[in-house]
């Protein structure tokens, strides 16, 4: 070869290696059956973080919800508790009344002889108290207003049928005072004591089905966000999150919130439907037993007859009524009226019949008017103490109940935004 082949084959040669993308070396491929390396998948834990986020605020959000619903019905139970103890105390006054009015009516035909006298205008005045009492309570109550509106059209054919035996002779007197008393014995008071028996039904019920609700969502809430705080911490290698733990006390707070509200409305309830319920239907009972004493005394004096029967039938009256009454008051006026009731029961076995109408009528302060008037007074003072005192121990629980309400509300607000906040912080380290 010359010279100038050789030159020309170099230049060649060097032209062909500076030309781009020519002579580069083959990419080296993987040997059959080995495999390729590719990227690694992406990380599947932000969206699990992101879905513990969301769930762990809901669980806040519904246990706040359960809370606030809680604290709402028992809002509702110390509204009706009190009133349970107000109408048995309402019913025992239309029954004291009722009562009351026979006597009177019977007394009335006593003096009058065949003449309008004031104890046969009182009668009618306490029967229209009673219906009165009757209208307010279907007022108070409305689901006894079925019952009370049959009550009212009954009391109002008593009072009828007393003002009939008004003005009348002695005899026919008698006949329509017997009428309206059957009518008083067969109807009205057994509608009053089954009135009397569905309210004593209700103030012994007792709502405890829903006590166990809270311990066990705050329980079930609790071992969620810690489980939640576990898978976290698992992820992130990173043991306490504040947010977390701010959460679980969001659920502690919930929960012993809502429990202390119904431990306090327990308590009330308790008092309102039960001793004072209790009291109440003590004093009515003894009420009852004396103004049945009064009537079988007044009959007794208008058919100038004392039996055995009656004189028994009476002094277990008063035996009941001093068993049921429950304050030294209500029983010192007992003793009173026992003592002018002794008396009469004398001058009745005896026949001395003048002497017995003297006693049981006269304003005499040892007669048995008097006495039993004044028994009577300390009854309604008690039935009266008694709602009161429901009414105020409800009233007092009642009054911190909002309070707990929005305590139960923030902690649950809060409670969500610190589980957000705390898996946020997670979350960061994915971006």
């Amino acid at each position: 070869m010359t010279a100038p082949t050789q030159v020309t084959t170099g230049l060649a040669a060097a032209t062909a290696a500076a030309v781009p993308g020519r002579n580069l070396p083959t990419p080296a491929t993987a040997p059959p059956g080995q495999p390729e390396f590719s990227p690694p998948p992406p990380s599947r834990t932000p969206q699990l973080l992101r879905r513990l986020q969301a769930a762990a605020a809901l669980v806040l959000l519904l246990l706040g919800g359960v809370g606030t619903l809680l604290i709402t019905q028992l809002r509702t139970d110390l509204d009706s508790a009190p009133q349970v103890a107000a109408q048995s105390a309402r019913l025992g006054e239309v029954q004291t009344r009722l009562l009351g009015a026979a006597t009177l009516a019977a007394e009335g035909i006593l003096k009058g002889k065949g003449a309008t006298t004031s104890q046969a205008a009182d009668a009618g005045t306490r029967v229209g108290e009673a219906a009165g009492l009757l209208v307010e309570a279907a007022t108070a109550r409305p689901q006894d207003a079925k019952g009370l509106t049959e009550l009212s059209s009954e009391v109002s054919a008593y009072g009828a049928a007393l003002r009939a035996a008004d003005g009348r002779d002695t005899a026919t007197a008698q006949g329509l005072l017997a009428r309206a008393g059957r009518q008083l014995d067969e109807q009205i008071l057994p509608d009053l004591a089954a009135l009397q028996k569905a309210l004593a039904t209700e103030a012994s019920a007792r709502s405890t089905g829903l006590a166990f609700v809270m311990p066990v969502l705050g329980l079930a809430a609790a071992a969620f966000v810690i489980w939640v705080s576990w898978v976290l911490a698992q992820r992130s290698r990173r043991v306490l999150n504040l947010g977390l733990v701010g959460a679980i006390v969001a659920v502690l707070v919930i929960s012993w919130v809502t429990l202390a509200a119904q431990q306090g409305t327990a308590v009330a309830a308790g008092q309102s439907r039960g001793a004072q319920f209790a009291r109440v239907t003590g004093l009515n009972e003894a009420s009852s037993q004396v103004d049945t004493a009064r009537r079988v005394q007044a009959e007794a004096l208008l058919a100038r007859s004392w039996p055995d029967a009656q004189a028994k039938a009476v002094t277990g009256a008063i035996d009941a009524a001093e068993k049921a009454a429950d304050a030294n008051a209500a029983r010192s006026d007992l003793a009173d009226y026992r003592k002018a009731e002794s008396s009469l029961a004398a001058l009745m076995a005896k026949a001395d019949w003048a002497g017995a109408d003297k006693l049981a009528l006269s304003s005499e302060k040892s007669s048995v008017a008097v006495t039993s008037a004044a028994f009577q007074r300390t009854i309604a003072e008690g039935r009266k103490q008694a709602t009161t005192a429901a009414a105020d121990t409800a009233e007092e629980v009642r009054g911190g109940l909002p309070w707990q309400l929005a305590a139960v509300i923030l902690a649950a607000l809060v409670g969500a935004g610190l589980a957000v906040a705390g898996v946020a912080q997670r979350l960061v380290e994915y971006r």
